[in-house]
C-alpha cells in the first residue's frame, strides 16, 4: 500500500510540475512577437486553465502533503502580476466630481445584423444612458448615420469624429485626428487630441485584427471544449488553429505600429489614454506590449473577470482601457445592460492628475 501511495503521489507531483511549467509558459509567451512565434502566441488563451489547475493543486497538497503545495505556490508567485491582471480584486473608492467617464465599445454594427432598427436601438440607448463623457466606438461600419443622430451628436456629444469604422464621441473639443498607419483591410487605429480644461489629452482608439470566427468555428470550439476527445485528428480544428496564428501575426504587427507611435508621441502629453477592441485577453502580446508604459484600468480598479465577450461558450476580456501614470482610475467595470452587440462596453471613471 505504501509503494502504491508513493507512486500515486509521484505521478500527481509530476503532473503538478507540468502544470506549473505550462502556466509560466503561458505568461511568458506574451513577451514573444507573434510575427515570429505564432504557435506560442496561442498559449496565453490557456492561462486560466492552468491557473485554476495550480490553485486546485495547492488545495490538494494542503490536505495530503502540505510541503508539496510550495511547488504551485512558487508558480503562482511567479505569475502573480498576470493573475492579478486577469482576475483583479480591488476596493473601489467613490469617484470625485471632477472624474471623467470614458467608455470603449465595439458597437457590432449597432445590432442591425440582428434585426435592430433605428427606432429604439439598444446600442444607441445604452450610449445615451451611459452618461459617459468620452465614447470610443469600433465596428460602426457604414452606420455612421447612427452616430450622427441628433440625440447623440447635438444633445449629448457635440464633438464627433468618424473614420474607417471607428468613432469618437466627446463632450470635450476634439482638436485633431490622425490615423496610425499599418497594413489592414478592415482594422484601424486613430489618435485624437482632446481639449479637457487647460490640458490636451492624447486618446488612441484601436480595433485590432480579430480571429474572424464563423458560426461553424464557434460551434467547433464549443464542441472541443465539451468533448476534448474530438480534437484528435480533427482537420477543421487544425485549419482553425492555423487561421488563428495568422491573425495573431497580423495583430502583432498592428500593435507594434501603435507602440512605435506612442513611443514617439506620448512623451509630448501629460495625459495619455489608449483603448479599444484589442481582440486579445490580458495574457497576450498586445496587452503586454501596450502596458509596458501604461496601466490597465480594469486591473487597477476593476473586480472579477470582466468578460467583454461571452458568447458561444467563449468568455474573454477583449476590450481594454489603458492609461499613463498621470491618470488615476477610480472605477472600471463592464456594462452588461444590453447584448445587442457581440461585445460589452468597458467603462472607467478617471481623474487627470
Amino acid at each position: 500500500m505504501s509503494v502504491f501511495s508513493n507512486t500515486v503521489k509521484l505521478i500527481v507531483l509530476v503532473v503538478n510540475a507540468l502544470c506549473v511549467v505550462a502556466m509560466v509558459a503561458c505568461v511568458y509567451s506574451s513577451c514573444l512577437p507573434p510575427q515570429y512565434h505564432p504557435r506560442w502566441s496561442l498559449l496565453g488563451l490557456l492561462f486560466p486553465v492552468f491557473l485554476c489547475a495550480n490553485i486546485l493543486f495547492v488545495l490538494f497538497w494542503l490536505f495530503f502533503k502540505w510541503k508539496y503545495a510550495s511547488l504551485s505556490l512558487l508558480g503562482l508567485l511567479l505569475c502573480f502580476g498576470t493573475a492579478r491582471a486577469y482576475l483583479p480584486v480591488n476596493f473601489r473608492g467613490e469617484a470625485p466630481g471632477c472624474a471623467i467617464k470614458i467608455m470603449t465599445y465595439n458597437a457590432g454594427m449597432f445590432g442591425f445584423a440582428d434585426g435592430h432598427t433605428w427606432e429604439d436601438n439598444p446600442v444607441l440607448e445604452m450610449i445615451l444612458n451611459s452618461d459617459a463623457d468620452i465614447v470610443c466606438l469600433q465596428e460602426i461600419g457604414g452606420f455612421g448615420a447612427a452616430v450622427n443622430r441628433g440625440e447623440l451628436r447635438q444633445d449629448k456629444y457635440p464633438y464627433t469624429v468618424m473614420d474607417n469604422g471607428l468613432a469618437c464621441l466627446s463632450k470635450y473639443p476634439i482638436l485633431s485626428k490622425r490615423r496610425i498607419k499599418y497594413t489592414s483591410w478592415g482594422n484601424s487605429s486613430f489618435a485624437y487630441e482632446l481639449c479637457v480644461g487647460q490640458d490636451t489629452v492624447l486618446l488612441v482608439n484601436n480595433h485590432f485584427e480579430s480571429y474572424k470566427l464563423s458560426r461553424a468555428d464557434k460551434a467547433l470550439y464549443k464542441d472541443v471544449l465539451t468533448n476534448p476527445q474530438n480534437a484528435e485528428g480533427n482537420t477543421d480544428l487544425k485549419n482553425l488553429i492555423g487561421r488563428m496564428m495568422r491573425s495573431n501575426k497580423t495583430r502583432g504587427a498592428q500593435v507594434d505600429s501603435v507602440k512605435t507611435y506612442l513611443d514617439a508621441n506620448a512623451p509630448n502629453y501629460r495625459h495619455v489614454i489608449v483603448c479599444g477592441d484589442f481582440n486579445e485577453t490580458p495574457v497576450s502580446y498586445s496587452h503586454n506590449r501596450l502596458t509596458e508604459n501604461l496601466n490597465d484600468a480594469f486591473a487597477s480598479s476593476g473586480n472579477g473577470l470582466g468578460f467583454t465577450y461571452r458568447r458561444n461558450g467563449m468568455f474573454f476580456r477583449l476590450d481594454h482601457i489603458l492609461v499613463n501614470d498621470a491618470v488615476k482610475v477610480h472605477d472600471a467595470h463592464v456594462d452588461y445592460s444590453t447584448d445587442a452587440s457581440d461585445h460589452y462596453p468597458m467603462c472607467a471613471s478617471i481623474e487627470l492628475k
